[in-house]
């Protein structure tokens, strides 16, 4: 599983990472590293301010599960 490279909807970042995730559980594939590190670079690449409208955006659109909210707790405290 590749992604397309500037991540062009970088507003939905966390739905993308989570949809990554829920993809490679239901077809058996594994997400590369490298590639959801980059999504983490684009959220992390954020100001807090839009990181906050990032993550509200993800609780509106996301399906919830799959760590994405517990791993960004982890990675801002």
């Amino acid at each position: 599983m590749r992604l397309l490279k500037p991540l062009v909807n970088w507003k939905y970042a966390l739905t993308t990472l989570e949809r990554m995730r829920r993809y490679a559980e239901e077809l058996s594939f594994s997400v590369p590293f490298d590639e959801e590190a980059e999504v983490w670079r684009v959220f992390e690449s954020q100001n807090p301010e839009l990181r906050a409208g990032l993550i509200e955006r993800y609780q509106r659109t996301g399906s919830g599960g799959y760590g994405i909210l517990e791993e960004v707790a982890c990675r801002f405290p």
